[in-house]
């Protein structure tokens, strides 16, 4: 749907007055696209701007989060592992209270996977063990995607272990991944046998 996306975007800057949330979902949904296609007279660095100048006009801390949401996934789709790790470390600080849980939830998973692909693996299991734990009740849907935590954290784990040398206990938790994983969605069980299980097999 990208060409829908990018003929909505020039359609919404017409608009009078200003709709600045609607621009900042378009924007964050392009942001989204941008790791698998370019599209027309897109540019990332102004997309990004826009959309951090976007989410310091609104003062929702839901919009604000889904923005930096954004940001996060887009960084981590084109290897930006650092800039991954900032904007994850400035979503508590885009949430209306610093301990609402799903501004803590979603920065710990984004720094789980920057710190992982840093090969910083000791902060990556400490942090993929937290979000875990995490309430589930406490994760809304727009900021998680259709990739459930206990199925996309065990997957860090298991790459993890495997890399540290714990062989058996990583093939057990991509099995449990796996086992998760096809309860959940096909896009959530593709992930954990290609990012998990079968590496692991190799």
């Amino acid at each position: 749907y990208r060409s829908r996306v990018d003929v909505a975007l020039e359609a919404v800057a017409t608009l009078q007055p200003p709709q600045p949330a609607l621009e900042l979902r378009l924007s964050a949904g392009r942001s989204f696209l941008h790791t698998q296609t370019k599209g027309r007279q897109f540019s990332r660095d102004a997309n990004l701007a826009r959309i951090l100048e976007l989410a310091d006009q609104l003062g929702s801390a839901p919009q604000r989060i889904e923005a930096m949401f954004s940001l996060c996934a887009n960084a981590f789709g084109v290897g930006e592992y650092r800039e991954v790790a900032e904007v994850a470390r400035r979503i508590k600080d885009y949430a209306s209270d610093p301990d609402e849980p799903v501004a803590v939830l979603l920065s710990d998973r984004f720094l789980a996977l920057s710190h992982h692909y840093l090969g910083e693996h000791d902060v990556a299991r400490r942090l993929a063990d937290r979000v875990l734990h995490y309430p589930a009740g406490n994760a809304h849907r727009q900021y998680i995607g259709h990739i459930p935590k206990t199925v996309s954290m065990r997957i860090l784990l298991a790459r993890t272990l495997w890399i540290q040398g714990a062989c058996d206990e990583a093939v057990r938790v991509a099995q449990e991944a796996v086992d998760l994983a096809a309860d959940a969605n096909s896009q959530a069980l593709s992930q954990a046998l290609a990012m998990g299980a079968i590496p692991n097999a190799l």
